[in-house]
């Protein structure tokens, strides 16, 4: 999950005091919960990505699933968790 900085950005910023690193360490995450978020990710792409390839609206996609279009937006909702 981290991203590519420019060295000469890094060591302004560090040089200013800042602490530099990824999300992951920002957030004290586990390599498995940085994996599962990593999976989810990838996952949520592919459905919108088949879902804009079939022309569906998150409304269209909602009511074949028989849920709400937030919830299909935002799969934890829905018991991802179980799923995954």
């Amino acid at each position: 999950m981290t991203g590519k900085m420019k060295a000469s950005v890094r060591r302004r910023l560090e040089s200013k005091g800042w602490i530099v690193g990824g999300v992951e360490e920002f957030l004290g995450l586990t390599a498995e919960e940085e994996a599962q978020i990593e999976l989810r990710l990838k996952l949520a792409e592919g459905l919108k990505t088949r879902r804009k390839r079939r022309g569906l609206s998150l409304t269209a996609l909602a009511e074949s699933l028989k849920s709400s279009q937030f919830a299909t937006w935002h799969p934890s909702l829905r018991g991802a968790d179980r799923a995954i």
